[in-house]
């Protein structure tokens, strides 16, 4: 081989390798740029989701302390006004011959139900409650309440035990019930609710709902921004994400909905 062929040669090897080095940075380059990329698309999702639930837990901080001023102001002024009226009345002897004695009779046990449904209210209203009595024992309360109202039928399966969930997860995990139970009420149309809580294997709390209203498609439901109930679903799964909790919701048109709430025990 002849000097100028060899020289091309060698050139022609030492470009390719060259090009292929180049090649080569330049995919590094473009490979450490995606990951840096990625990487930092990461951490501002992971900073707007801290950001998100400082903001929730805020929020619901707020939200207790406003059901807390509420309950009391309810007990001190209303409450007391009403138990002074029904002592008031109890003194006074009524002739059960009178004209109007079946009127005034009628009038004392609307306002006795108007004193236990002032009670039940700040009792649910109060979360310093909710922390003392424990969440099963809120839940059973808010369940016995509403059937002695006779609103909807009601069944419930409480498996007893010790469910230490910690404070701020027993309120916002009671907070969600009032939340699905008004819901059952207020847009389902149900005609009966079932409730159980259980701990299937000795570290989990497990709240389930279901019932008989007429459902609705949970996907197209949550995509609707400007819906209450989307808005509603959003913020539940939200806040049951703040205590580390698992939300489950299962609906269909004309067969009900049921909702199960999931919670490791606190140690």
């Amino acid at each position: 081989m002849s000097d100028p062929v060899q020289q091309a040669y060698y050139v022609t090897i030492v470009g390719l390798g060259l090009g292929i080095v180049l090649l080569s940075f330049i995919v590094a380059i473009v490979f450490l740029y995606q990951r840096r990329q990625f990487q930092h698309q990461a951490e501002l999702n992971r900073m707007k989701y801290i950001y998100d639930q400082q903001i929730m837990k805020a929020q619901l901080e707020m939200q207790e302390e406003t059901f807390k001023n509420i309950a009391q102001d309810l007990h001190d002024n209303i409450g007391q006004m009403l138990s002074m009226v029904k002592l008031t009345l109890a003194a006074v002897t009524v002739d059960p011959n009178i004209p109007h004695h079946d009127k005034l009779m009628n009038s004392r046990e609307v306002l006795n139900k108007a004193i236990m449904d002032l009670s039940h209210l700040t009792k649910s209203l109060h979360s310093d409650r909710i922390a003392h009595v424990g969440i099963v024992e809120a839940i059973q309360y808010e369940v016995d309440s509403i059937r002695k109202s006779g609103l909807v039928k009601i069944n419930s399966a409480i498996e007893k035990g010790s469910y230490y969930l910690g404070e701020q997860n027993s309120v916002v995990i009671f907070r969600m019930f009032q939340e699905m139970i008004n819901n059952a009420l207020k847009h389902a149309k149900a005609t009966q609710i079932n409730v159980s809580i259980n701990n299937p294997d000795g570290n989990t709390f497990v709240l389930s709902i279901n019932d008989d209203g007429i459902g609705f498609n949970v996907q197209e439901m949550k995509s609707r921004s400007n819906s209450s109930t989307g808005v509603g679903l959003r913020s539940m799964t939200n806040r049951a994400a703040l205590i580390g909790a698992k939300f489950d919701l299962q609906s269909k048109l004309g067969s009900g909905t049921k909702v199960t709430i999931t919670l490791p025990l606190s140690r």
